[in-house]
């Protein structure tokens, strides 16, 4: 008996109020949480298209510095036609704006390249520029 008056004396368990505020305190914490994924999973996403643009900027870069400078002098803006790697490109790199330009540069005998790719879900465009100087 002594230990049954104890044991209801001194174990009462949670109000429906503490409940309910723990469950509000729990509710809030938990959209916080959902807020900063959808925000992560959008900056990954367009993290994602930078990446692409980049690596897209990039060969095609490379692909205009092989070309030997009489021949690039000659070939002008951006003609894609010039490449066909359309079949190339995988499918989440298609749908790119690519854009080439060769003008003269600052220096005599030098061309000023620059390609830019513009991803369609960014406003934002990729632009690599490179000088190429014809080494006699």
């Amino acid at each position: 008996m002594i230990m049954r008056k104890f044991i209801q004396k001194n174990e009462r368990g949670f109000t429906l109020v503490e409940v309910m505020i723990a469950l509000g305190i729990l509710s809030f914490g938990v959209l916080a949480v959902a807020s900063m994924q959808s925000s992560a999973l959008l900056g990954t996403s367009r993290s994602n298209s930078v990446t692409i643009a980049s690596n897209i900027a990039t060969d095609r870069m490379e692909r205009l510095m092989a070309i030997s400078y009489d021949n690039l002098a000659v070939l002008g803006n951006g003609d894609n036609t010039y490449f066909s790697d359309a079949q190339e490109l995988p499918l989440n790199m298609k749908d790119q704006d690519i854009t080439w330009n060769v003008t003269p540069g600052p220096v005599a005998s030098s061309l000023r390249i620059t390609v830019s790719v513009q991803p369609r879900d960014m406003r934002n465009k990729i632009t690599f520029t490179s000088l190429r100087i014809n080494a006699f």
